[in-house]
């Protein structure tokens, strides 16, 4: 946990500083969208306490596989909405990556369930989960079509930094004899990381 904690501070530490010194027209859409990250993510962080309490190995693996394919799932389905509306190449760059790791890590996910046998299970974090995804969709379907490139990078933003912070408490809630789903999970917050900086980059050089 507190490897969590400290690693959830110097990322805060790095937004923080990016965000003193960029001028950009867009930078207090990523302020924004950066903290909307960080108090879901805090909010979460406390529910997946009580989702892993007194958990076995294999219901820790199982809810923490929930959570992943429930923010892989998500991450696909905004990516494609957003790929059949935008003509923007730096959106579409942006959104062709997110959809395509997403679904290498759902396929690597599941290859390691089945070696356990483990199946997923949701929890109140994977329901919050999609219940801010499904909002971030109707969002996108509601707006106006000149916005859409900005709408969608900054709820990316919002949505990988609320993933960084649950990502990680879940990964130190996963019992560390489970090398094999630490590992995928540690890897899945470098991959949530860059994507993260993906967007924020994506949306400093919109017009």
């Amino acid at each position: 946990m507190c490897k969590t904690i400290v690693s959830c501070i110097a990322i805060l530490a790095v937004h923080a500083l990016a965000a003193c010194g960029d001028d950009s027209k867009h930078s207090d859409i990523e302020s924004r969208a950066l903290d909307e990250g960080t108090t879901r993510g805090q909010a979460l962080q406390a529910q997946a306490a009580q989702d892993f309490a007194g958990c076995t190995e294999s219901e820790a693996i199982g809810k923490a596989a929930g959570v992943v394919f429930t923010i892989n799932d998500n991450e696909i389905a905004q990516a494609s909405f957003v790929l059949a509306k935008t003509g923007d190449v730096r959106v579409r760059a942006l959104a062709t990556r997110i959809a395509a790791d997403h679904q290498a890590s759902n396929a690597a996910l599941l290859t390691l369930l089945h070696n356990r046998n483990v199946a997923p299970i949701e929890t109140s974090v994977s329901g919050a989960l999609t219940g801010e995804a499904n909002a971030g969709l109707a969002q996108l379907r509601a707006g106006e079509l000149r916005n859409i490139n900005i709408d969608y990078t900054r709820i990316q933003i919002t949505m990988h930094q609320e993933a960084l912070l649950i990502v990680g408490t879940v990964r130190d809630a996963v019992p560390a004899s489970a090398t094999d789903i630490r590992g995928f999970l540690s890897d899945a917050l470098t991959m949530i990381g860059d994507h993260q900086a993906r967007a924020e980059t994506v949306l400093r050089n919109l017009p």
